[in-house]
């Protein structure tokens, strides 16, 4: 094979490479905690509905 094929095979091998590095390394990444308190999921569902304007069809009543 010619040297320039040999150069585009080594750099899509180095180019895949560095993009299985990059995903592996996005998913380690951890922000650290959890948020404190009690997370009212309903209230939060409402909220944001409510600034659509949309009415919520799944509770009761």
């Amino acid at each position: 094979m010619p040297p320039m094929e040999w150069f585009a095979i080594i750099g899509a091998g180095v180019a895949l490479l560095l993009l299985v590095a990059l995903f592996v390394g996005s998913g380690r990444r951890h922000d650290g905690g959890s948020v404190p308190g009690q997370f009212d999921f309903d209230r939060f569902k409402s909220r944001e509905l409510g600034k659509r304007g949309l009415h919520d069809k799944t509770k009761w009543g």
